[in-house]
């Protein structure tokens, strides 16, 4: 029996040698043995990565640490404080009867009023399986249950103890941080406003209720200056602070706001005497992507049917711009390198095996 011939042998060498190698770059241990399972330990161990990871940042507040107010048939509702400057900001939160995280809106009430005002909006979010929460601002109305006093609220303050809810509200386990909305009624909308301009990375959308907008404009119909401005002045029968207008005096409400790129559905009455809706026209040509709703025959505040209707396109399009829940792995997220690597293994090996068979199939046919 003649030997293969050298060819037949160099070509084996190559091909073996390069399976070999390719093998070895996929199993790091270096053995150049594949395994069946390597696949699965991978995703095994990114899973629990993954696990620890999301232990590590769900460190905050969970729901079994809240007080129950109320239960209803589609949703909780929990008491749930922050703090700002030393001063308690206290809220209720509409949670929907669900496990994981969920979007969440943040409600700001107008002047003067209180979270109870807003909690009609809660609860058609609520049901709609969207969290809510409402709160009171610091100082907001003579009634507020947070802290602080009137004389010492303004717009800007308004705006801080928003941050500071939204800031509360990403530390939470039961919030989805990358799906947070604000919104609000009235002076709380332009409170809204300010602040999505401000943290607009944080703030998935916006939702405006006849926003007030009109009252650097009605501030400036006042004073001429900040010197002008005494230390107390009454609004619609309750006492302010000089720093009420001194905050808004030289603001341009439209400059400000438009700085949120993000997309904004506005709400307004065609009959509000108090902010005219000649202000959230305005607001939606100043906004890169605004939405403006009209109520018809709607005026500074919405009841009865004309509520239903807003709070429909709110739920609306807080369904339609929250981000959709993504699976944690996919094919696509195997490293490239690894299927190609698998592929040369698997392939060489094959060559060089054939080979051998082939050139001993030759040899035993020539003898």
């Amino acid at each position: 029996m003649k030997l293969f011939p050298k060819w037949g042998l160099c070509l084996c060498a190559v091909c073996l040698t390069f399976g070999i190698t390719a093998c070895s770059a996929e199993n790091p241990n270096g053995s150049g043995e594949l395994k069946a399972d390597q696949t699965e330990e991978t995703f095994s161990q990114k899973e629990t990565d993954t696990e620890e990871i999301t232990m590590q940042e769900n460190t905050g507040t969970q729901l079994t640490d809240l007080t129950v107010i109320s239960r209803n048939t589609d949703y909780t509702v929990y008491e749930l404080t922050f703090e700002r400057d030393g001063m308690m900001i206290y809220g209720e939160l509409f949670y929907p009867d669900q496990k994981s995280p969920t979007a969440t809106v943040i409600i700001g009430h107008g002047f003067g009023e209180t979270y109870q005002s807003t909690e009609d909006d809660a609860e058609a979010f609520a049901t709609a399986g969207i969290a809510a929460y409402v709160f009171d601002f610091c100082g907001g109305s003579p009634y507020s249950s947070s802290d602080g006093s009137m004389t010492e609220m303004s717009v800007l303050t308004e705006r801080d103890d928003m941050e500071a809810v939204l800031d509360g509200l990403c530390s939470c386990t039961f919030v989805d941080a990358e799906n947070i909305f604000l919104m609000g009624e009235s002076q709380g909308g332009f409170v809204a406003a300010l602040l999505a301009a401000k943290r607009p990375e944080d703030v998935r959308g916006l939702v405006l209720f006849y926003p007030a907008l009109v009252i650097p404009d009605n501030a400036r119909a006042q004073f001429d200056s900040a010197d002008d401005v005494p230390e107390t002045s009454r609004v619609f029968g309750m006492t302010v602070g000089r720093n009420y207008y001194t905050d808004i005096l030289a603001m341009d409400p439209f400059a400000e706001i438009s700085v949120y790129t993000g997309d904004v559905l506005i709400v307004h009455g065609d009959q509000d005497s108090i902010v005219p809706i000649s202000y959230s026209s305005q607001a939606a040509e100043a906004y890169p992507s605004a939405e403006l709703v009209t109520i018809s025959g709607g005026g500074h505040g919405f009841y009865g049917t004309q509520l239903e209707m807003a709070c429909a396109d709110a739920v609306d399009f807080v369904v339609r711009h929250e981000l959709s829940e993504q699976s944690v792995f996919s094919v696509s997220e195997v490293p490239e390198a690894n299927i190609i690597g698998s592929s040369a293994c698997r392939l060489s090996c094959c060559a060089g095996l054939a080979s051998v068979a082939v050139l001993t199939v030759a040899q035993f046919q020539r003898d």
